[in-house]
């Protein structure tokens, strides 16, 4: 991945349509300061409630973490009917991991169902299953953990207006030391396009990207494709540490 430090002033970003989720510096043309008209914290609550009033969702969300030579990129298919407040009635998520250093390389994937009951995890490789009483999530949870890691690495932002592959959105764009963020909204759908963070501390750079690859509002899902069973054959394990899908 390569970004430019982006500065408010220069704050016009273009996506390749090649590399979802890859933001490029571009000339300031088009882009203006609306925060006075779109505070930071009302375009995220408003986004939030967006993702919030779907009655389905299918799609991929990919979150990629870069830092010095280590790098992991998680993919999420998630799809999920929603009930009343979009409370997760059925959910499925198929998760697969790349880990990369300089010396080592490993891959893995789980699938992770959601319904009244609570979560289930499959790890199909191990053949074994996991499961957990919990409360029904909210569709919005699926980007809430990079954005609690984006308002504690920056506390004040900017509201952006601008032009993304075509689209027109508002970017919420701050900065703080050698730490920067910005997340991209379309605004025709109210949905989130990217969640960047990039943080330099001795030396290192780190950054956190969490992109919309494909978002289909509506989809026509049947429920039973969402059903939870408990695989045949499987062994039920504990919840592992990383359970946490995000």
């Amino acid at each position: 991945m390569r970004r430019s430090t982006l500065s408010a002033l220069a704050l016009a970003i273009a996506l390749s349509p090649a590399s979802a989720g890859v933001a490029r510096a571009q000339a300031p043309s088009g882009s203006r300061d609306i925060t006075d008209q779109v505070p930071p914290a009302a375009l995220i609550k408003e986004c939030n409630r967006t993702y919030d009033r779907f009655k389905s969702f299918d799609g991929t969300i990919v979150i990629r973490r870069i830092a010095g030579d280590e790098h992991q990129t998680v993919t999420n298919r998630i799809r999920a009917l929603m009930g009343n407040a979009g409370l997760i009635l059925r959910g499925l998520i198929e998760q697969s991991s790349d880990v990369a250093t300089h010396k080592v390389a490993s891959q893995d994937s789980r699938r992770i169902y959601e319904d009244s009951d609570g979560t289930h995890y499959v790890y199909d490789r191990r053949k074994e299953y996991a499961e957990v009483a919990g409360e029904p999530s909210h569709l919005s949870d699926m980007f809430q953990d990079p954005l609690k890691e984006a308002f504690r690495t920056v506390h004040e932002y900017r509201v952006f207006e601008g032009v993304v592959d075509g689209r027109l959105v508002d970017m919420m764009y701050g900065t703080k030391g050698d730490a920067m963020v910005m997340v991209i909204v379309e605004k025709k759908t109210m949905t989130y396009i990217d969640v960047h963070i990039e943080v330099t501390a001795g030396g290192v750079k780190r950054t956190v990207d969490a992109f919309t690859k494909s978002q289909e509002i509506g989809a026509p899902i049947a429920a039973g494709a969402l059903a939870w069973r408990a695989p045949a054959g499987y062994t039920k394990v504990a919840v592992r540490e990383d359970a946490d899908p995000w």
